[in-house]
């Protein structure tokens, strides 16, 4: 009796773990706002999971796209461009026109785009770097 009630006891945390990871919290950073994220399913066709600002199964649904809108202080050179883009392992795609410093980026990995987001955020000159989500306004078959 004491074996298999053993087992039991030994078997809940790993269930739980597993749970954990597919409803993991995350985070990202829109300029100085720190903004919870709960990780979903993972969607085959968008190859990305499926995040929600709210745990509620009502919360407005978003994925990942592999891009990144990152702002600095000032206009950049082309040739910091490029600089920056090998740094971070990320292509540079075009200015956008929000302010004079503002450019979309494009990562090979559309899952890590968010934690390649969050440590350019972090890095010393970066005014804002955020993943340019696709909210989806229907559920994903």
């Amino acid at each position: 009796m004491k074996i298999s009630l053993m087992i039991v006891l030994l078997l809940v945390p790993f269930k739980l773990g597993a749970d954990l990871v597919k409803n993991e919290t995350l985070f990202w950073y829109d300029q100085d706002r720190k903004i919870t994220l709960w990780k979903n399913d993972y969607n085959i066709k968008h190859e990305s999971y499926i995040y929600t600002e709210s745990p509620s199964t009502h919360a407005r649904k978003q994925v990942l796209t592999g891009k990144i809108i990152i702002t600095f202080p000032i206009a950049k050179k082309s040739e910091e461009l490029s600089d920056f883009s090998i740094r971070h392992n990320i292509f540079f795609i075009k200015k956008i026109n929000i302010g004079s410093s503002t450019y979309l980026f494009y990562t090979e990995s559309i899952v890590d785009s968010l934690q390649i987001a969050n440590s350019i955020y972090r890095e010393h000159g970066v005014i804002a770097a955020y993943p340019d989500w696709m909210y989806l306004l229907e559920e994903l078959q």
